[in-house]
């Protein structure tokens, strides 16, 4: 991919045009968070309790979550990357056809980014209602680092709908070899990292959450959607992968079968007529055939194995688990 071609997601232009590094951006905008965060708690007074969690729990969620989405997005970026690098060479495309592909492969829509913030924004403040409730400057600083961070929750799930959408039209022009289905290997880790960092941020928002929160509806309603979120990119992007390899497998099937059928039938009619030259050859070709034939058959059809669905699986119950146990144990200790 030629830098011409090259767009950079919404929030990525904006740090390139500031001149600084990725992560030199992550930590000035996670010292303002959290530096607001104490400023905040001195101007309402709140020095005379420093170590209660309860003053700070709502403080500190935000920038926490949004310092981490800045972390994990360079390193989803660079398996996607992987991933288009490897699915690059597998199109069975004119070369032409193949530039314009992957231009817009590469192509944003800074619109509809733009309109996955202010959605993300506004999905958290109808739930919320913030202006039943924000009355001192912790309760503003709170408003302010909420909206920001559903409105990048917001735009990194665009970002993940949209490559899911446009791996599964690549997937439609791959042609694979079934003999190396390693290949796809980094499409995998792609969906399988993306699907992961999500849950990575569900699990620190629930750890942060206090018991009477985690029993209300808006609560549960967020984090169902952002679970169903990961979930979708996860096995829309496997679905996808495992059409790319079935197509591929059932060509080299028939094929085989094809030519396993013919050295068959000629096997036969040369034995009919008694014993002549070549039949030994026939029957390498039958047997070579044959093993081809049942390699096929036994080739992968999906890019994960049981275990590793099994390990996401176990990943996406974790959020659930400590949802569940903060519930428990929070009931307990209350009165």
């Amino acid at each position: 991919m030629s830098k011409r071609l090259r767009q950079y997601p919404l929030v990525e232009e904006l740090v390139r045009r500031t001149r600084l590094p990725w992560y030199g951006a992550t930590v000035l905008v996670s010292a303002v968070l959290f530096l607001s965060a104490v400023v905040a708690a001195y101007l309402d007074g709140v020095f005379s309790r420093p170590l209660g969690w309860a003053i700070w729990r709502g403080a500190l969620q935000p920038p926490v979550i949004i310092t981490y989405i800045l972390v994990i997005y360079p390193l989803m970026q660079r398996l996607w990357d992987r991933a288009v690098r490897a699915v690059t060479p597998l199109l069975d495309l004119e070369e032409e056809l193949r530039n314009d592909t992957l231009e817009g492969l590469y192509a944003r829509n800074h619109r509809s980014e733009w309109l996955s913030i202010v959605l993300g924004a506004s999905f958290w403040i109808a739930l919320s209602q913030p202006w039943n409730w924000v009355g001192d400057w912790l309760d503003i600083h709170a408003l302010a680092t909420q909206i920001m961070m559903f409105g990048l929750l917001g735009w990194l799930v665009n970002g993940g709908l949209s490559n899911t959408r446009q791996l599964t039209r690549l997937n439609r022009h791959v042609k694979l070899d079934i003999s190396s289905p390693g290949s796809m290997a980094p499409v995998a880790q792609w969906s399988l990292g993306i699907s992961l960092a999500f849950v990575g941020g569900i699990t620190i928002s629930v750890a942060f959450q206090p018991t009477e929160s985690l029993l209300q509806w808006q609560t549960i309603v967020t984090y169902a959607v952002l679970l169903s979120v990961t979930m979708l990119i996860f096995f829309v992007s496997l679905w996808s992968t495992h059409g790319a390899m079935l197509r591929a497998k059932r060509s080299e099937l028939s094929l085989a079968r094809e030519h396993l059928r013919a050295a068959l039938r000629e096997l036969k009619e040369m034995t009919a007529r008694g014993p002549a030259e070549g039949i030994e050859k026939l029957h390498s070709a039958v047997a070579a055939w044959g093993t081809y034939e049942r390699s096929v058959r036994e080739a992968p059809e999906w890019p994960y194995n049981a275990n590793v669905l099994l390990r996401l699986s176990a990943s996406a119950l974790f959020p659930t688990i400590v949802y569940l146990l903060k519930i428990v144990f929070g009931v307990r200790l209350t009165p």
